[in-house]
């Protein structure tokens, strides 16, 4: 957090990194800060924690009476992005509203508006300017925030998984069949982040839940441990690439093949039956598929 040369009336962005963002940064929040009904402003995420990079978003922090926060739910921000901002999605939380956004140059935005009686996240800050000494204060409080963890992995969700596994796909001959083969590539982007969610399970005793409901934030300790601990056969089964028949026949036999290893580490490892007969039934209608194909 920025302390050098913070004051409670002047802008201080001597602790902000050099990276490519930064220059556009510094306008909108001069921009912003034009505008009297800010107490504070803030830089919160990975730029505030020194982990940025020249792709990150920017998690601009605003902090106003509660009396204001309804003019931010509704304001015009082109003013403050110095253009047309290209794309804008909001939030409201009640005592705070997100606005997320495309600005003019391509950066993304996370513009976050808070009440100032309204408890501050145990992030880490660079804080550029405050009008208020007791907010400062809080402003200054050091983070606390912890690293990304998961909740430990259950038998009954992994069971849950192997079971929606090898119940759908017991469907890929169907789709095969009848030539529906962008459905069958669509069903290995459902499949795949099973074998990924088993495998992390397998490294870590964790579970991320489901992947479609994550962020590039939650999913990069994620994809760090599965590629660092990961062996090449298991990358290359779930980065196959799928342009023919030939190709999805060729990554469904991967999948089955890892999902089947990996569901019997977990069901030793977690005490529950393995299902045992469904995936016998299932594997041999497919090889008994595939020998049709080949003859």
């Amino acid at each position: 957090m920025s302390t050098n040369k913070l004051t409670a009336k002047g802008l201080d962005f001597s602790t902000l990194p050099e990276l490519p963002q930064v220059a556009y940064l510094k306008t909108v929040v001069e921009n912003l800060w034009q505008d009297q009904s800010l107490v504070a402003i803030w830089l919160g995420g990975s730029l505030a924690r020194a982990e940025g990079d020249r792709f990150s978003d920017l998690d601009l922090r605003i902090g106003v009476k509660p009396k204001d926060l309804t003019k931010w739910e509704e304001v015009g921000l082109e003013p403050f992005f110095g253009a047309e901002v290209l794309a804008h999605h909001k939030l409201n939380f009640g005592t705070s509203v997100l606005h997320h956004l495309i600005a003019p140059n391509g950066d993304i935005y996370d513009l976050y508006i808070q009440s100032v009686a309204q408890d501050l996240s145990p992030e880490a800050r660079i804080v550029f300017a405050c009008r208020d000494e007791a907010f400062l204060a809080k402003l200054k409080t050091p983070a606390s925030e912890s690293s990304l963890t998961f909740p430990e992995a259950k038998a009954q969700d992994i069971a849950g998984m192997l079971e929606f596994y090898w119940l759908n796909a017991h469907k890929h001959r169907k789709g095969l069949d009848r030539g529906l083969h962008l459905l069958i590539w669509e069903g290995l982007n459902l499949f795949r982040p099973i074998l990924l969610r088993l495998k992390f399970i397998e490294l870590t005793g964790q579970d991320f839940g489901d992947l479609r409901r994550m962020t590039i934030h939650s999913m990069t300790p994620v994809v760090r441990t599965l590629q660092a601990a990961s062996s090449s056969s298991f990358i290359d089964t779930v980065s196959m690439v799928t342009r023919t028949p030939d190709d999805l026949v060729a990554a469904i036999t991967a999948l089955n093949n890892d999902v089947s290893k990996l569901g019997r580490i977990l069901a030793s490892r977690y005490d529950f039956p393995y299902p045992e007969n469904l995936e016998t039934l299932v594997l041999r209608a497919w090889q008994e598929y595939v020998s049709t194909l080949n003859s």
